[in-house]
C-alpha cells in the first residue's frame, strides 16, 4: 500500500468512527470535519487512481455502519475486487452469494406481485398506489439474510395494505373530519402549500429553513447516538430483537434522506431496485 493510499484508508477509518459514536465523544466531532475536509480534497485532487477516488466518494456517500448491509455489498464488491491485495477466490464466492440472494429476491417478487394481481386492488381502487416493489425493498433492507423469506413478504405485504388504508382515507375521509384536519393545517401554511414537519419547526420557533434542516439533523444524529449505546450495552435481549430497529433507521437514510423514495421512487430509489434485482453481478 503506498503512502497515498495508506492516508486516504486511515482518514476512511477514522471518518467511519463517527458514524458509531455515542454521547459524551465530542472529540469525534472535531474528527469528523477535519477527515471530511481531507476526503474531499483528496477526492478532487487525486486523477490518476480512480480506486481511491471511488472508495473515497463511495465512503462520503454513505457510512457503512449506516447503510443497508446488502445494497452496502452490491457496491463495494467490485471495488473490492480492483484492489492489488484482493482475493479472487473471495471475490467468486462474494458475487455467487449476491447472484443467488438476488434470483431469490426475483422469485419472491414474482410471487408478490402475483399476489398483488390477484387480489384485483389496482381495479377496485385505482387510486391507491401501487408499489408493491417499493414495499419490497423495505423487506428487503430489514431482512436480506435468505432464511427470512417469509419476514420479507409479510413487510411487503403490510406496507403495501398500509398504503391502500392510507390513500383511501386521502380519498373518501368524512367531510367533517377533513373540515377539522384542514383548519388546523390552516393555521401553519400559506394557501396551496404542503405543511412539513420543517415549516412547522419554522414558525413555532421563528427561525430559517436551514436552522431548521440543521436541528433536524441534530435531533438525527442524537438518535443515532442512542441506537448506538442501546445496540452495544443491551444484553439482555437478542440481537435479532434490536436489528429492525437500527435497520429502520438505515431504511429511512436510505429511502428518504433524498426525497419520499417510496412515492418517487424513479427520483429516489430506482439506481438501488436494479441492484438489488435486476441487474446480476458478473
Amino acid at each position: 500500500m503506498d503512502i497515498i493510499s495508506s492516508v486516504v484508508f486511515a482518514s476512511a477509518t477514522l471518518w467511519a468512527t463517527f458514524f458509531v459514536r455515542i454521547q459524551g465523544e465530542d472529540v469525534l466531532e472535531e474528527a469528523i470535519t477535519f477527515t471530511t475536509y481531507h476526503l474531499n480534497r483528496f477526492r478532487s485532487e487525486i486523477d490518476s487512481n480512480l480506486l481511491i477516488r471511488e472508495k473515497v466518494s463511495r465512503a462520503l456517500h454513505q457510512s457503512i455502519h449506516r447503510e443497508v448491509p446488502i445494497i452496502g455489498a452490491r457496491y463495494y464488491i467490485p471495488i473490492y475486487e480492483k484492489e492489488e491485495s484482493s482475493n479472487e477466490l473471495i471475490v467468486r464466492f462474494a458475487k455467487l452469494n449476491f447472484n443467488y440472494l438476488q434470483s431469490l429476491y426475483q422469485k419472491e417478487l414474482f410471487d408478490l406481485t402475483r399476489w398483488w394481481r390477484d387480489s384485483n386492488m389496482c381495479s377496485k381502487v385505482p387510486y391507491v398506489r401501487d408499489r408493491i416493489v417499493e414495499s419490497y425493498v423495505w423487506g428487503v433492507d430489514m431482512n436480506y439474510e435468505p432464511q427470512y423469506s417469509f419476514a420479507r413478504a409479510t413487510v411487503a405485504k403490510v406496507i403495501q395494505l398500509t398504503t391502500v388504508l392510507d390513500d383511501t382515507y386521502d380519498t373518501y375521509a368524512p367531510l367533517e373530519d377533513l373540515e377539522i384536519f384542514t383548519q388546523r393545517e390552516s393555521k401553519s401554511i400559506n394557501d396551496g402549500e404542503n405543511v412539513t414537519a420543517v415549516d412547522c419547526y419554522m414558525k413555532q420557533y421563528g427561525v430559517s429553513k436551514e436552522e431548521a434542516l440543521n436541528k433536524f439533523a441534530q435531533l438525527a444524529e442524537e438518535m443515532w447516538m442512542s441506537m448506538n449505546k442501546e445496540w452495544v450495552e443491551t444484553v439482555f435481549v437478542p440481537r435479532q430483537c434490536l436489528k429492525p430497529f437500527l435497520s429502520y433507521g438505515r431504511l429511512a437514510i436510505t429511502c428518504l434522506e433524498n426525497g419520499d423514495g417510496f412515492t418517487y421512487p424513479e427520483e429516489v430509489i430506482k439506481s438501488q431496485i436494479l441492484a438489488l434485482f435486476v441487474d446480476p453481478m458478473i
